[in-house]
């Protein structure tokens, strides 16, 4: 900058013709390390800015709806907290009619080009604060905030007295509060992009067919009633949000029991606690009686049987006599 000697070239276009169709460069980005810049060939690339050498190239998303084969990235990238994010797809500055498909927001990792998330909707990302992305929607002309989300954890016990050596049902839930969609369940990282696709973008497969995504791994513990704590153990809610869990207290006394979920790449994370009374287990009073001695009437049957006998002899003589 200072002499404008050049540093370094690039000739790392050569294996892929498409890349040099249009000027990239004019949605670029750089950190002390290395210079970014996304191709209409679908490939974001790292360049050093030290020698010029190609540090890593992304993976292009196939599609045989776009000339070259690939979703191409034409503008819009931001970085942010070690990723970039850039919009793939037509520019809109086309005027393209009807709109092509597969438009959306791609997440690459800065450090190795890895892809993490994906989201349809023609995003445009814009800028960037305090870890949450701003992006535009080609589709909807909606603004959209994207980051991570607050969370809200549940935890119950619906006996919550019982006698020792009863087992007892711990169970509660862990939802997004995020404001766009507030109480809909946490779900897993790996299953995001399409639940975000199914609660936002209106894909009409998935409105049809609602996706059924992991959730979130939940710790339970206690704090026992001699203040020692206690691993439950480590629970996955369900694609509604619920988790539950069987558990049998090893000692009478009063229990706090605690559901934490500790945070994941989309979600902060919340925690809940809930009591629970173990009494001492009751005794069966009729089992510590000893058993009664049963009287034997065998003589009081023969008796009875006998008189019997003499009655009916002594009627049968009192007839004959009559006679």
């Amino acid at each position: 900058m200072k002499t404008g000697a050049l540093e370094w070239t690039s000739d790392s276009f050569s294996d892929s013709t498409w890349a040099t169709t249009w000027n990239a460069y004019s949605s670029a980005t750089n950190d002390n390390d290395n210079f970014y810049a996304m191709m209409p060939d679908g490939t974001i690339r790292a360049y050093s800015l030290t020698d010029g050498h190609e540090v890593w190239r992304s993976i292009p998303f196939p599609s045989t709806e776009y000339p070259n084969n690939a979703v191409p990235f034409v503008n819009n990238m931001v970085m942010v907290g070690g990723k970039i994010y850039a919009c793939a797809g037509y520019s809109m500055s086309y005027k393209i009619n009807p709109i092509s498909r597969f438009g959306m927001l791609v997440c690459i990792d800065a450090t190795n080009g890895d892809s993490v998330f994906t989201l349809n909707g023609g995003l445009r990302s814009s800028s960037a604060a305090n870890g949450y992305v701003i992006a535009s929607g080609d589709y909807d002309g909606n603004l959209y905030c994207i980051g991570k989300g607050k969370t809200s954890t549940t935890v119950a016990i619906q006996n919550n007295v019982v006698a020792q050596g009863g087992t007892v049902l711990i169970q509660g839930s862990v939802m997004d509060m995020s404001p766009a969609a507030p109480n809909t369940p946490a779900v897993a990282d790996e299953d995001m992009s399409e639940w975000m696709d199914y609660l936002h973008m209106q894909n009409a497969t998935l409105l049809n067919n609602p996706p059924k995504p992991d959730g979130v791994t939940v710790r339970l513990s206690t704090l026992g009633p001699n203040g020692d704590v206690i691993d439950i153990g480590t629970v996955t809610s369900d694609s509604g949000g619920l988790f539950k869990k069987t558990w049998t207290p090893p000692t009478e006394g009063e229990y706090t029991v605690y559901a934490t979920f500790d945070g994941s790449n989309s979600y902060w994370g919340s925690y809940a606690e809930t009591a629970l009374s173990v009494s001492e287990a009751s005794t069966d009073s009729s089992t510590d009686q000893p058993l009664q001695e049963i009287p034997d009437y065998t003589l009081t049957l023969i008796g009875g049987f006998i008189a019997v006998i003499i009655a009916v002899a002594i009627v049968g003589l009192l007839v004959v006599k009559k006679k």
